[in-house]
C-alpha cells in the first residue's frame, strides 16, 4: 500500500460522547451531507466552525485520489451513488475529507457523506474510499480548502488556506451548503421529470459542476447547453428561486459560528 501520511501529531485525549456529538453534528448540517456529489469541504468546514466556538478540539483528514498528484492519472474515488443520480451509477471524487477526533489509539473520524448513523475509525474510512494509491494529509482545523496545484500534492508540500478573505466575502460556505440542500430537494421533488426526462434528470442534478453551472451561476456549458436551458427554463427558474432562498438561510446560519 503506498499510502503517505504527511503530518501527524497526537493530542491529549478528551472525553467526548462521539456518538452524540456525531448525532448533533448531523442534524445541524442536513440534509447537505444527504447530496453525495460533492461540497464535503463545506460541510465539514460548516461543523468545524460549530466545534471550535466550543472549543472542543479536532483535526481535519484528507484523502487525495491519484488524479491529484500523478500527473496524466484519472484514478479517482469510486462509490456507488446511493441516490442513483449519477449517469454512470457511481460517484467520483478526487478528493474527500472528513473532521478527526485524536483520542489516543480510538481515533474517531465523522464522515456523513459515507456514514450517516455513526463515526468510523481511520482504517475502516481509508478502506471506504477502494485505492491502494492515495495520500493523506492531517491538518489543523482552521484549514479550509487546498490550493489546487496537484505539483504540490505531489511533492509532499500541500498547502492550505483559511477561510477568510475571498472565499469568506462571497460566501463560499453558505454557498456550497445551499447548492447541496437544492439539489437533494430537486431529487425528492422531480419524479416526473425522472420518468419523462431521466437522461436530462441525472444530466442537470447528478453532476456538482452541471447543478452549480445552471442553478447557482445562470450559465451555460459544454453539456447544458442554450438548447437545454430553453427546454427546462421552468424547473431551471424555480430552483434558482429554491436556491438563493437556502442561500440566505445558509448564510444566517454560519454568522452564528464565523468568530
Amino acid at each position: 500500500m503506498s499510502a503517505i501520511i504527511f503530518r501527524y501529531k497526537k493530542k491529549q485525549s478528551i472525553c467526548i460522547d462521539y456518538q452524540v456529538l456525531f448525532e448533533e453534528l448531523r442534524d445541524l448540517c442536513f440534509p447537505a451531507f444527504k447530496y453525495k456529489q460533492g461540497n464535503c469541504h463545506n460541510i465539514v468546514h460548516y461543523c468545524s466552525m460549530i466545534l471550535n466556538q466550543r472549543g472542543i478540539k479536532h483535526k481535519k483528514i484528507w484523502f487525495y485520489a491519484p488524479v491529484r498528484f500523478i500527473s496524466g492519472s484519472k484514478e479517482c474515488i469510486v462509490r456507488p451513488d446511493p441516490n442513483h443520480l449519477s449517469i454512470s451509477g457511481n460517484l467520483k471524487w478526487g478528493y474527500h475529507v472528513a473532521l478527526l477526533f485524536e483520542d489516543g489509539r480510538n481515533c474517531q473520524v465523522f464522515d456523513w457523506m459515507i456514514q450517516e448513523t455513526q463515526p468510523m475509525n481511520i482504517n475502516d474510512w481509508v478502506m471506504c474510499m477502494g485505492l491502494k494509491n492515495y495520500k493523506i494529509d492531517i491538518v489543523a482545523s482552521e484549514n479550509y480548502l487546498f490550493y489546487e496545484n496537484p505539483e504540490k500534492v505531489k511533492n509532499n508540500t500541500i498547502r492550505y488556506f483559511k477561510y477568510e478573505d475571498k472565499c469568506r466575502d462571497h460566501y463560499w460556505i453558505a454557498k456550497g451548503m445551499a447548492i447541496n440542500e437544492t439539489a437533494y430537494e430537486f431529487y425528492q421533488s422531480e419524479g416526473h421529470l425522472r420518468e419523462t426526462h431521466p437522461k436530462d434528470f441525472k444530466l442537470l442534478v447528478g453532476s456538482i459542476i452541471n447543478f452549480e453551472c445552471i442553478i447557482r451561476d445562470n450559465q451555460s456549458n459544454s453539456r447544458i447547453n442554450d438548447s437545454f436551458r430553453e427546454k427546462h427554463a421552468l424547473i431551471i427558474q424555480k430552483y434558482r428561486n429554491i436556491y438563493f432562498k437556502n442561500l440566505n438561510k445558509w448564510i444566517d446560519k454560519i454568522e452564528i459560528f464565523d468568530i
